[in-house]
């Protein structure tokens, strides 16, 4: 939350395809690819 407002972060278009596509992987690049990008996310909801 940011100053009490819920921060949504969407994805769309090719970065939606290719999020999708990490999420069914399980070998380690795309583990810690998925990592980085959560890790941004959070960052982004606290801090817009």
């Amino acid at each position: 939350m940011f100053f009490g407002k819920e921060v949504r972060i969407l994805l769309k278009g090719q970065a939606k395809d290719n999020y999708l596509e990490l999420k069914k992987r399980n070998d380690k690049e795309s583990q810690s690819i998925l990592n980085s990008i959560e890790r941004i996310k959070e960052i982004l909801k606290e801090n817009p």
